[in-house]
């Protein structure tokens, strides 16, 4: 039975993580580097967690990592989350909160998260796209 629930404000370089228990108390907050999310996770994350993040460029090394330390999993669809898409004040803290509660309530906008090989199929082609040569090619 999941017992704890981590919101996640995942950024290139660095986390915001508010880990909630299922009382909705805050056990623990803090902004640490995408470096230290394994010791973090180690350190402060009890397997019994359902940790939820949105989606973003870099959601599958973190999704990856989720996996290998708690029991469930969800990416939250940005734009679903009408209370951090439609905030008036937003901060790394809010929005990491905001799904930690959202969680626990059970009330997750999923968003799919295809498997590994897919996504890693997916990437080159991305990546193709973003370049001055195949953004020429994709005209074609």
């Amino acid at each position: 039975m999941v017992q704890f629930y981590p919101g996640i404000d995942l950024h290139l370089k660095r986390t915001f993580m508010v880990l909630m228990n299922a009382n909705g108390e805050v056990v623990d907050k803090q902004r640490i580097t995408n470096q230290e999310i394994t010791t973090y996770l180690q350190e402060k994350v009890p397997q019994e967690t359902y940790a939820v993040l949105e989606t973003t460029r870099n959601w599958l090394f973190m999704v990856d990592l989720l996996h290998e330390h708690v029991q469930q999993v969800d990416l939250v669809h940005a734009k679903a989350v009408r209370t951090i898409a439609n905030a008036a004040v937003k901060t790394d803290q809010i929005d990491a909160s905001t799904l930690a509660h959202l969680a626990r309530l059970n009330y997750i906008p999923k968003a799919y998260a295809a498997p590994r090989k897919r996504a890693t199929c997916a990437q080159p082609w991305f990546k193709l796209q973003q370049s001055p040569a195949g953004s020429a090619a994709g005209g074609i």
